[in-house]
């Protein structure tokens, strides 16, 4: 019959808690500590969305159905995948299908972080983790590892990596495109070598945010100080003056349009085009309202079909 005291603290990713049983003689008590950092180290190649996909069996199954339609695992013989995503969660999935995975990691630590892992899931025999050499530059741009050996049958690209978390989705759909042609130019995958995801979607919609919109607004006088001059800091015609990414979570918003898709393109992009990716959206209004911002995402799709839905990776909006 006795009452909960419930506190409950978040930061951009996990929502944490604590829950004591409620004594009306005392005090409440205080807030939940800051978020303890993990030990494990997997944590720190994989966000909880991802972690979760492991024990999802509609992932595991959309991943081996999406394998096969691309003919990349057969029964005869497994088929070798290159993993160029951070951490093993691909060529673990894979594995579980039947082929045998390279996993690629940009440093030492993300490697031998892989490597334990893929050893407690008593996987080491069909999956390999590979790190490239240390460099300044560019991870990509260095001569591939002895170690992957000759061409792969499937190249998997996951657009997770870790340093441009919380980046908007154009900028991981640069850094797959770099990995890919680093391993074309390396050899250890032709133009013709079939990647998961297959296929990228440009998702869109109209949303009314007037925080949003006040802060982007004109300066005029605040307590008392007149700021206008500020507004003339940034030339009208610089293309940074006219649009802003930024994560829909921070500012309160309305949807005003249905979803809508922007822009489709097949995976690896081909001729640069994925600096020219180019469509035209059509919105219809579902409330009535004010459309204060574009909101947009990217779909990854991996299922074994155009329109197989069961395998989809989303960036954030």
């Amino acid at each position: 019959g006795g009452g909960w005291w419930l506190a409950v603290a978040h930061d951009d990713d996990d929502i944490w808690l604590s829950l004591t049983a409620r004594d009306d003689d005392a005090p409440p008590p205080p807030p939940p500590p800051p978020r303890a950092l993990c030990s494990c180290g997997v944590h720190a190649l994989w966000g909880r969305e991802r972690l979760q996909q492991l024990n999802a069996l509609p992932v595991e199954a959309a991943v081996g159905a999406a394998a096969e339609a691309v003919g990349a695992c057969r029964r005869a013989s497994a088929a070798r995948v290159l993993d160029l995503s951070d951490g093993p969660l691909w060529s673990v999935l894979l594995a579980r299908a039947g082929a045998r995975a390279c996993c690629v990691e940009r440093s030492v630590a993300a490697a031998r972080l892989s490597s334990r892992f893929v050893a407690e899931s008593g996987l080491s025999d069909c999956v390999d983790v590979v790190p490239l050499p240390e460099c300044d530059e560019d991870a990509w741009a260095g001569e591939p590892p002895a170690a992957l050996g000759g061409a792969f049958d499937l190249v998997v690209i996951e657009p997770s990596f870790s340093e441009l978390h919380r980046c908007w989705a154009g900028e991981q759909l640069a850094a797959m495109q770099s990995a890919r042609q680093w391993a074309e130019a390396s050899g250890v995958a032709g133009r013709s070598t079939p990647q998961l995801p297959s296929r990228a979607t440009l998702e869109a919609l109209l949303v009314e945010a007037p925080a949003l919109w006040r802060r982007h607004g004109p300066v005029g006088e605040v307590c008392g100080l007149d700021l206008s001059s500020f507004n003339r800091l940034v030339d009208a015609d610089d293309d940074a003056s006219q649009t802003r990414s930024l994560p829909l979570w921070q500012w309160p918003h309305r949807r005003v349009t249905a979803t809508t898709t922007w822009a489709t393109a097949a995976l690896p992009f081909r001729g640069g085009a994925a600096w020219r990716w180019r469509g035209e959206a059509e919105f219809v209004a579902t409330a009535a309202g004010t459309a204060h911002a574009v909101v947009a995402w990217i779909n990854f799709g991996a299922g074994a079909g155009d329109g197989d839905d069961s395998l989809v990776v989303r960036t954030g909006p």
